[in-house]
């Protein structure tokens, strides 16, 4: 006799289970890559839940931007940090990427560089110019990025803004909320299919 897959939600968690069974007995385990590997074949329908195509699971960048859009506010470096603080405030945003006009992408400050500038010089700061403070190196991805790593790079660099470029221009910025809420946007989307999967709905 083979090994049989069914499908119940766990009276104890609520958590989706996975029953195998195999000449009548029982091995519950929590649905996921883990506790089904090995028995892909045997999942049938499921094993395109647990194991969908490597290509069609990767979040790109074009697609929080898509939700977001790609208005991009932006200062030049020769304008005052009081100006600047000005651009946050009524913008609502925690950084503006700097651009000349000539030569484009010049740098990035935010809010968190300003903090430290007040610590630093107090009351002055407001009169200094934006390239005094922005930074210079500036860390880009481009709207084909895989948003995992993006997430992972921006985390250890301990940066929560990045520019998005393409092709040498400026498309877009996106923010570590942004990409936070997407990852948890498509654990929503996975949790309901399944969810659905194993009610019957799908």
């Amino acid at each position: 006799m083979g090994t049989v897959f069914y499908q119940e939600i766990s009276p104890i968690k609520g958590e989706i289970v996975i029953y195998r069974t195999s000449l009548g007995s029982r091995s519950p385990g929590v649905a996921n890559c883990a506790t089904v590997a090995g028995d892909r074949d045997a999942l049938g329908g499921l094993s395109n839940l647990f194991w969908p195509d490597q290509e069609s699971r990767v979040i790109r960048i074009s697609q929080i931007l898509k939700d977001k859009g790609d208005r991009v506010v932006t200062i030049e470096p020769d304008a005052t940090i009081a100006e600047l603080v000005g651009v946050l405030q009524r913008e609502r945003i925690g950084a503006v990427v700097v651009m000349q006009e000539k030569e484009g992408l010049a740098g990035i400050i935010s809010e968190r560089d300003v903090a430290h500038g007040l610590a630093e010089h107090g009351a002055e700061l407001l009169a200094k110019r934006v390239a005094d403070l922005m930074t210079r190196e500036v860390v880009t991805c481009t709207p084909e990025s895989n948003v995992e790593e993006v997430m992972k790079q921006m985390t250890v660099r301990r940066f929560r803004h990045l520019p998005v470029v393409k092709d040498g221009a400026l498309v877009g910025v996106i923010s570590i909320g942004d990409v936070v809420k997407k990852r948890l946007d498509e654990l929503e989307t996975e949790t309901t299919t399944l969810q659905e999967y194993i009610t019957g709905r799908r």
